[in-house]
């Protein structure tokens, strides 16, 4: 029997993790409860799962019957014409044509704003290192992060990187730091509220907001369409392409069409999913080559192999640095940016490896536990990007980018942009940690993602020539 009363509800320890440490919370579940037990929050039923077979079972093998995300609150444009919030097979005629967009001719399209960003990203670290100032690291990725969205998904020209009071910058960083919202939190435990906070979102700050940017995409949309404006290659124009392309295949409508709300929808998805994701994740990798500098030589040697000083960085040569790939996975592990749940939702009554799990209860996979579970990884808490070279792990305990069909799309362009940045910045400099970081290092999951709770700075050596 998976689903038993163990209180854990809203009135509960659930309640609890706006108060508890949530890492804490979840290992306290996991050691007493087990690798599969069920609970509910409100009216919805969870069952958190750290048994790796059937998580692959589930995420993979039965990926037909717990293919949809969990129910989110928020149910508005353009979030809900987004892959976060898309179903069923809507979701899956949009995903077939958005892959399209991710495709390695595509990432090798983008180079040139990942190019531009990143230079920027060192200009701002030289400017630093010329006042004689360290590094606010997380600060300096998040700003590139958003850099990167801008004029690559939004089409946004902005100078966030050298003005961190960009209003811009301000405000989303707010939105994902805020602590667990309690309207959320209890839509979540009582999905029929969800229509009503909605409702209102359009007339909240953040709704305005995202409003105002959304007009100016829209208005990006029709100039292109109309071909007012010169051709850039950015996410914005791949998404066009593939809408026309599929557009003209679709004469019998047989297939899901990429529409105008879609692309909106998944220039946005960059903000919701790509924005504090990928600046938490360079900011870890950043603080664990500072701790561990002999990584920082190895890097640095297969960088002087693989891109000769002088010689421009590409998608194809970025990809051959396999150290450099067992570091960014290493640090992914050690500390991942959606370090709570991946989650799935059950479509239909299923037994799966002698579990029966009742249609509408939602899988959720503590990424943390899974990543520091002494029977999946030999020394969970050193960092050891061996381990990545060896591939002497189980697939199904690695979950940074989620697992099976809807296993994060941006992942090739997430991975690229961080690595640009660390090639470029390890490259001229060597990273030590400022004296201001403590030991441990504090973290904080304020809504659902990961972060350094007090910042990680940084002090940058020149390399000699």
């Amino acid at each position: 029997m998976v689903f038993r009363d163990r209180n854990l509800n809203c009135s509960g320890e659930t309640g609890g993790k706006r108060k508890k440490d949530k890492i804490e919370v979840i290992d306290q579940w996991t050691k007493q409860y087990g690798k599969v037990f069920g609970y509910y929050i409100g009216e919805t039923p969870f069952m958190m799962v750290t048994d790796v077979d059937l998580i692959k079972e589930c995420f993979i093998k039965e990926a037909q019957t717990f293919h949809d995300r969990p129910r989110f609150p928020l149910n508005a444009e353009p979030f809900s014409s987004g892959l976060l919030l898309l179903r069923g097979d809507e979701w899956k005629g949009v995903r077939a044509k958005l892959n399209l967009c991710f495709s390695a001719a595509k990432m090798k399209l983008v180079m040139p704003i990942l190019d531009l960003c990143t230079n920027t990203f060192m200009e701002v670290l030289d400017d630093h290192v010329a006042n004689n100032r360290a590094v606010t690291i997380d600060v300096a990725a998040q700003a590139l992060s958003l850099d990167v969205i801008s004029k690559s998904a939004l089409a946004l020209q902005v100078d966030c990187q050298k003005h961190p009071e960009d209003p811009l910058l301000q405000a989303i960083r707010g939105f994902f730091r805020q602590e667990q919202n309690f309207a959320i939190q209890l839509t979540i435990a009582f999905p029929i509220l969800s229509k009503f906070f909605s409702l209102i979102y359009p007339i909240t700050q953040h709704g305005k907001l995202i409003d105002r940017i959304v007009e100016n995409v829209r208005a990006v949309i029709a100039l292109r369409k109309g071909n007012k404006t010169a051709r850039t290659s950015d996410m914005v124009q791949a998404m066009l392409d593939v809408q026309a392309e599929t557009s003209e295949d679709n004469s019998q409508k047989r297939t899901v069409l990429l529409e105008d709300r879609h692309v909106l929808g998944n220039s946005f998805l960059f903000v919701t999913a790509g924005f504090d994701t990928t600046a938490s994740s360079l900011t870890f990798t950043v603080y664990c080559l500072a701790k561990y500098p002999e990584h920082q030589e190895k890097i640095y040697d297969e960088l002087a192999k693989t891109i000769p000083n002088g010689e421009d960085f590409t998608y194809d040569n970025i990809r051959e640095m396999k150290y450099l790939d067992a570091v960014v996975n290493e640090s992914l592990r050690m500390y991942p940016t959606v370090a709570l749940f991946i989650g799935r939702m059950c479509e239909k009554d299923v037994t799966v490896r002698d579990h029966i799990i009742p249609a509408g209860t939602n899988i959720m996979v503590p990424t943390w536990q899974l990543h520091h579970d002494p029977e999946l990884w030999s020394d969970p808490w050193e960092f050891r990007p061996d381990r990545f070279l060896q591939e002497d792990f189980n697939p199904a305990a690695f979950l940074p980018f989620g697992l099976g069909p809807r296993i994060c799309i941006g992942k090739r362009f997430a991975l690229l942009e961080m690595k640009m940045a660390l090639c470029k910045m390890l490259r001229k400099y060597r990273v030590s940690l400022s004296e201001t970081v403590c030991e441990p290092l504090k973290l904080a999951i304020p809504t659902s993602l990961l972060f350094a709770q007090d910042g990680v700075s940084v002090k940058l050596e020149p390399r000699k020539a």
